[in-house]
């Protein structure tokens, strides 16, 4: 198995909603099982050719429509992503079927086949439309060799096949980008683009969520010292690299899986710390912080400096707490700079 084969048997086995779009997917299948099922009962009520079963193309559409109702309801965001694949050759199977059962129509031979190549295409990794020829081949032969047709009826084959793979891979790819551009788009737009740290709008939301839950929820406020002097004497590239080596430190000291980093706005930064035992751990990671900033050294080549304030309470309004770590600071930058101030509304644990 080649690396993307690899890759794309892994996206197989994870959940749907692991994948951009991918919940979408079982609703797809629903819709076009749905419609196909609907269209083939109502060509029961067209002039048909030779051979034509009314009853048992009629059964074929009514069984279409059952699944699509069926998928239609399926908690598909919970379901791992290859339930939807085993419907492939289901569909292929009815397809079949309904060829044999539609009588001397050439024209049926190829419709649904590039509903079902559509629906690869729209929600399943590129290369699935070449895994799925030999099946679609069968399926397209078999009817025609238990009708006794035409030889031009085979040669049909060697173009609708390959028709099917193009309309497959080509919504595939632009189904690929598409959904590549969606999860750049969510990136940017909760993350800051210089650090690339969680931005102001994801650490409102993470905050609203721990202040709403009850726990114990503690926010560090990092403002750096004299940086505005960093910009005017070395310029903005200089600040922004500096900015850079801040959030590399942050990231690096705040390593617990639950905590949040977040550049809040200029060279002010927040870390949202949350349970387990988030009272201890935030004072202490504070001073984690302290020190690391400390060992960081700016244009001139002199240490960094910061200011920092500690909030921490249970069940407290976002904008209080926050406001809480922010006053924190300011009396740390006005008791003479790098120094870390929890806020004094917030008692020390026993």
């Amino acid at each position: 198995m080649d690396i993307r084969s690899a890759k794309a048997a892994r996206l197989w086995r994870q959940p749907s909603r692991e994948l951009p779009g991918i919940g979408h997917a079982g609703r797809i299948l629903g819709f076009l099982f749905a419609m196909s099922g609907v269209f083939t009962m109502f060509t029961v009520l067209m002039p048909t050719p030779a051979g034509f079963h009314r009853a048992g193309v009629l059964a074929v559409g009514l069984l279409a429509l059952v699944l699509g109702a069926v998928d239609l309801m399926l908690p598909w965001e919970r379901l791992p992503r290859w339930l939807a694949l085993v419907q492939i050759p289901v569909s292929y199977v009815l397809i079949a079927v309904h060829n044999l059962l539609g009588g001397v129509d050439p024209f049926r031979y190829g419709m649904f086949y590039v509903v079902a190549f559509m629906w690869v295409g729209l929600t399943q990794p590129r290369g699935l439309s070449l895994l799925c020829a030999p099946l679609a081949a069968a399926t397209y032969v078999v009817p025609l060799i238990m009708t006794d047709a035409r030889p031009s009826d085979y040669a049909s084959l060697t173009y609708a096949i390959p028709l099917y793979i193009l309309v497959g891979e080509v919504l595939a790819y632009n189904a690929s980008r598409l959904r590549s551009m969606e999860v750049r788009l969510r990136h940017l737009a909760t993350h800051d683009t210089l650090t690339g740290l969680a931005n102001r709008g994801a650490f409102d939301g993470a905050l609203a969520a721990c202040c709403a839950s009850g726990t114990d929820t503690a926010v560090i406020f990092v403002d750096l010292d004299d940086f505005k002097a960093v910009n005017d004497r070395y310029g903005h590239a200089a600040g922004d690299r500096l900015l850079i080596d801040v959030a590399r430190a942050l990231t690096e000291t705040a390593t617990r899986p639950g905590d949040m980093i977040c550049r809040l706005a200029g060279d002010e930064f927040v870390v949202l710390v949350t349970e387990p035992d988030a009272r201890r751990a935030a004072p202490a990671l504070a001073d984690r912080i302290a020190a690391r900033l400390s060992g960081l050294r700016g244009p001139d080549g002199g240490p960094l400096s910061a200011s920092i304030g500690v909030a921490i309470g249970a069940g407290m309004a976002p904008t209080e707490l926050l406001a809480s770590a922010d006053s924190a600071m300011y009396e740390a930058k006005h008791g003479g700079k790098g120094r870390v101030v929890r806020a004094a509304s917030q008692p020390d644990a026993a």
